[in-house]
């Protein structure tokens, strides 16, 4: 069995208020999300992890999408809060984690990624990166690497439920990604491409870049 866990339990401290609560078209970025999942053959189950301001919404909006499962309270940070949306899985099933905040990712990507996890326990999808990338300390750049070997990483992530579930119990460390929990503990991720389209939004001028892809599109994005 599939199961999505739909993370929308963000504050949107850089946004500076629910960004999810934001309309794209005339339905809101966690609606859009939602209208996707429910949409696509591969999903077979959808659990959202909310909290605050959004919750209310997400209970009533909750009730027009069949296949959600389980509306549950999120946690201070977003690794509490995907602790939390795994916790009831099943060891032997697949659980895909996304960003409630990444409207346009496409059922193709969310397939792509079922695919590869038929051979592989961990999967995310990638894609190049557009500008060279510096690693800073305080005022200096200590280092410019290749983007030859360096990709963006996007949701939905795929993993074998009982693979999740141990990263989650055996890596300490606070990390924001949940590859980055399964490679701590010397598990090997695999990759699919990701879309250019599969913004995540952050800051209000997302939401303007994320408005003009959708006009720009309506047969692709207007599900």
């Amino acid at each position: 069995m599939i199961h999505v866990v739909l993370l929308a339990a963000g504050k949107s401290e850089r946004f500076g208020k629910p960004k999810l609560l934001e309309k794209i078209g005339d339905i809101t970025v966690l609606e859009m999300s939602l209208k996707t999942l429910q949409k696509c053959d591969v999903v077979d189950a959808i659990v959202l992890v909310t909290s605050g301001l959004v919750m209310d919404y997400a209970l009533k909006v909750s009730k027009r999408y069949s296949k959600i499962s389980k509306v549950l309270k999120g946690g201070k940070t977003r690794r509490e809060s995907s602790k939390i949306g795994i916790r009831d899985l099943p060891d032997d099933d697949t659980v895909l984690i996304h960003d409630a905040a990444r409207p346009f990712a496409t059922c193709e990507l969310f397939k792509r990624v079922v695919e590869k996890t038929n051979e592989c326990r961990a999967v995310i999808p990638v894609v190049n990166l557009r500008d060279t990338v510096a690693v800073v300390e305080k005022n200096e750049i200590l280092e410019i690497p290749s983007r030859e070997k360096l990709r963006a990483v996007q949701t939905p992530q795929g993993f074998s439920v009982n693979l999740i579930k141990g990263a989650h119990e055996k890596c300490t460390s606070e990390v924001t990604d949940d590859s980055k929990l399964v490679l701590n503990i010397g598990e090997r991720v695999c990759f699919v491409e990701g879309e250019i389209t599969n913004l995540k939004i952050t800051f209000p001028i997302d939401l303007l870049f994320a408005r003009v892809i959708f006009f720009e599109n309506p047969e692709k994005f207007n599900r």
